[in-house]
């Protein structure tokens, strides 16, 4: 394994030295900066999201962070929804520009969902990852039927966010690595929620 990092710092070094990669090398000198969100992104909690969607009766509920962005937004308009994955938000949103660059085309909202259990999503505080119990609702299900939950919750009059969208406005799922398997794992099991 040692001898793999090696190889790998080694391969890294000399095509970031290299003129054809003047991008890696850019990226390799320069850290980006993941500490804030756009500052055209609002930011937004989506209160008493229910900590179990598949036990009946527990009532056990979080505070989920959601990412927003109507700048482009025209009634009529799709809702372009990012299926959080393993890790902060604004990470996410700061290198999710394809979204950003199809929304005025499409008059479309941007949505970007914080996963549980990462960034500032944490369903048990500091003590989420603390007791297996706590770990147990780190599940994909449990992520996308938050999901599902916030996107109809979205479509109801006097919802948790005050931002209304009307009950027929398509949702297009984003995502990448993680986060693209969740995009195409929702289409999947929610078609009457995410129409592409």
């Amino acid at each position: 394994m040692r001898r793999f990092l090696v190889l790998a710092a080694l391969f890294l070094t000399v095509l970031a030295s290299s003129r054809r990669h003047r991008l890696l090398r850019k990226l390799l000198q320069k850290p980006v900066n993941y500490d804030d969100a756009p500052s055209n992104v609002e930011t937004v909690w989506y209160t008493n999201m229910r900590l179990d969607h598949f036990t009946w009766g527990d009532t056990r509920t979080f505070d989920m962070r959601v990412m927003w962005n109507n700048t482009f937004y025209k009634p009529g308009g799709p809702i372009f929804f990012y299926t959080g994955n393993e890790g902060a938000l604004e990470s996410f949103v700061t290198a999710t520009g394809i979204m950003f660059d199809l929304a005025p085309q499409f008059n479309a909202s941007i949505i970007f969902a914080e996963h549980r259990f990462y960034g500032k999503t944490m369903p048990f505080g500091n003590d989420s990852y603390a007791t297996l119990a706590n770990v147990g609702y780190l599940t994909s299900e449990q992520a996308l039927a938050d999901y599902a939950e916030l996107l109809t919750d979205l479509k109801r009059d006097n919802n948790t966010l005050g931002k209304t969208f009307p009950a027929n406005t398509r949702v297009i799922s984003f995502g990448g690595s993680y986060g693209g398997m969740l995009s195409a794992w929702f289409r999947q099991k929610y078609p009457h929620l995410v129409q592409g």
